[in-house]
Order: structure tokens, then sequence, then C-alpha cells
């Protein structure tokens, strides 16, 4: 008799354990569903917005040369940038900036006047933020800013050009070969005719670098370095 209630009292102690081990794992397996979706949810709330391409703009499009501090000039030019969206949601770029990343007098991070000029679309219609992309689509904007013309470049310039007067890009750059020299005293040549396009004499090889910086409405940062010369493509 005693055999039998011991045996009914461990039947009445093992049923809670089980039940609660039956409910721990349900919760563990809620918890780990939960932290799931969690990711999921965060995933798909993650933006990813790149850069594909970015050059300098190689068409005709009016330019001015300013005067700058030692000898130098500033000169506008427009880059051609695509903007891509890989990620799962539409994205809102809602600022931009451009700094002076690398000039050719071997400094770093300068400001001037004229890096921050305006956005602007295939027909040269000026963009007004934000602008928006959506997923899995891609963008091409054009950027107008400027860039530090060296002082041989800037002292032949201004032999022809006056300061903010505007200029057809063309006009400037075709000056600029007929002397054998571009913007930031390299000795080059118009290659095939094209205009914009030079070829090299010589090993020194030097241009100014631009950083584009972009801002998404959730606080995501995409930067490209923008290039006169595809040097390090």
């Amino acid at each position: 008799m005693w055999d039998k209630i011991k045996k009914k009292c461990e039947i009445k102690i093992a049923i809670p354990i089980i039940i609660s081990f039956i409910s721990l794992i349900i919760s563990t397996g809620s918890l780990y569903y939960t932290h799931l979706n969690y990711i999921a949810n965060q995933n798909e709330k993650k933006e990813d917005i790149i850069v594909t391409d970015a050059h300098r703009y190689y068409g005709n499009y009016p330019t001015k040369l300013h005067p700058f501090a030692d000898g130098l000039g500033i000169l506008d030019g427009v880059w051609e940038v695509t903007i891509s969206n890989r990620g799962s949601r539409d994205v809102s770029i809602v600022s931009w900036n451009v700094l002076a990343d690398r000039t050719p007098m071997g400094k770093d991070g300068v400001y001037y006047t004229g890096l921050k000029q305006g956005l602007y679309d295939e027909t040269y219609k000026e963009i007004n933020l934000p602008i928006s992309v959506k997923n899995g689509d891609s963008k091409r904007i054009y950027i107008r800013s400027a860039i530090i013309v060296n002082k041989k470049a800037n002292q032949l310039l201004t032999e022809k050009y006056e300061f903010n007067k505007m200029y057809d890009i063309n006009d400037v750059m075709k000056y600029l070969n007929e002397n054998s020299i571009d913007i930031f005293d390299n000795t080059v040549s118009m290659k095939n005719g094209v205009n914009g396009v030079f070829e090299f004499r010589g090993d020194f090889h030097q241009q100014q670098i631009l950083e584009l910086h972009l801002h998404t409405g959730r606080d995501t940062d995409s930067s490209v370095q923008l290039e006169w010369y595809p040097f390090s493509k």
C-alpha cells in the first residue's frame, strides 16, 4: 500500500516538472522566434545606398574662373554621379556636402567658396532636396563644385579669361591644351581630339580630389571621391 502511495506522490511531483519543462521549451522557442523576427525587421529597415559611378562630366557646360590665394585660381566643374539603392526600402537623400579631400599642393581638408554649388538632373535643371531613390533603382545626378587651378595654368588662363565671368568649359580646356598644360600644371596633349580627355607627357601626374557626402533621412551616409582624372580607377 505504501508503495502505491509513494508511486502516486512521485507521479504528482513529476507532472508539474514535465509541464514546467515543456513550458520552458515553448518559452525559449517563442523568444528565439521573436529574435529572428526582430533581426528580419531590422534588416528590412536597413538602408543600402551606394554611389556606383562618379566621374567628371565630359560634356560642355558654363564655367567661371575665380581668384584664390598665392597665385592660384578656382574653376567651376561638374561631376556625373550614379546613386544606387540596393536595400529593400525607398531612400530619401536629405543633405549633401563636398569637401576638398586632397589638393595639388598636398593639403588635405581645404575649404573654399564654391565647393557646394548645386545638384542637377540630365537636362541641367536644378534638383531640390529630398532626392528619392526607390528600392532596386538607380538615379543619375550632376554635382556642380569647384577645383583649384595651379599657378602656371591660372596665370595662363587669366591672360585670356576674366575672373567671375561665364565661359564654356570646352573653350577653357581647348585653350589649355593649345599650351600643352592642364589646370593642375601637368604637361598634356588632347587625346584623339576629344574634348577634355588629355594624354599625359612624362611621369608627373597630379590632380585635386574632392569627396562627395550623401546623407539620408534615416541617418545613412554614403561618400565617394570625385576625381578629375580616373588615376585610381
